[in-house]
């Protein structure tokens, strides 16, 4: 499903958009869902006369957008996947068979890329950091088969698994998907959610943080 906007103005969503679709319209309906982020939609939106759902969160591209407009969320559902992905090589990692080199290289192609899938767009903060960290480090010292009693500092850790902190990780990711970002055209969306302009009430730094002026629409199934 395409999602075309209608007068743009620089603004991430309009108030009113166009949807233009070749799929079935049994996809069309079940499929797509709104999330408004303030209280400008005064009537429901509809697709071929169908209102479309109204939600609080939902997953696109395998990332969990909420109306907070923050990064928890999705950091918290990120964790969930990736534990899920260690608890699954939990052989590997008990195995006397496997190399260290080895389980680090499936550490970091099977949880660390399910753990920092979407980390380009998080917001920067300490916490966030930290509870990242923490799994990481988590996961490392049962990987390397230590114990609270061996009193290995994370940093002797870290080098030991040739690993850097996750905040030099996560950054070296955002300046690469930035440049990636403003190598596109001026009148790419990506390029214009760059500029967006959160309308509504309150100031504007209360509605950037809040993430509130504009809604969200997906094709998938709900989440």
């Amino acid at each position: 499903m395409n999602l075309k906007p209608c007068g743009w103005k620089g603004n991430f969503l309009p108030y009113s958009c166009a949807f233009t679709a070749t799929l079935a319209p049994a996809f069309r309906k079940k499929k797509v869902v709104v999330m408004a982020g303030m209280r400008f939609i005064k009537e429901p939106i509809t697709v071929e006369g169908a209102p479309v759902e109204d939600v609080s969160e939902f997953v696109y591209l395998g990332s969990k957008i909420s109306k907070s407009g923050g990064s928890d969320e999705d950091i918290t559902a990120r964790g969930k996947n990736a534990w899920q992905a260690f608890a699954i090589l939990r052989l590997v990692w008990k195995s006397t068979a496997v190399s260290t080199r080895t389980e680090l290289r499936l550490f970091s192609l099977n949880v660390k890329s399910v753990l920092l899938y979407g980390s380009e767009t998080w917001r920067a903060t300490c916490s966030n950091y930290k509870k990242i960290q923490t799994f990481i480090t988590k996961c490392l010292r049962q990987i390397l088969h230590l114990k609270w009693f061996d009193r290995v500092p994370n940093t002797n850790l870290w080098e030991r698994a040739n690993q850097e902190p996750i905040h030099v990780q996560i950054r070296r990711r955002k300046w690469r998907w930035i440049g990636h970002t403003l190598r596109k055209e001026p009148s790419n969306v990506t390029r214009q959610a760059l500029d967006w302009n959160p309308q509504g009430k309150g100031s504007k730094d209360a509605r950037s943080r809040h993430g509130s002026g504009g809604f969200w629409t997906r094709s998938g199934p709900p989440a």
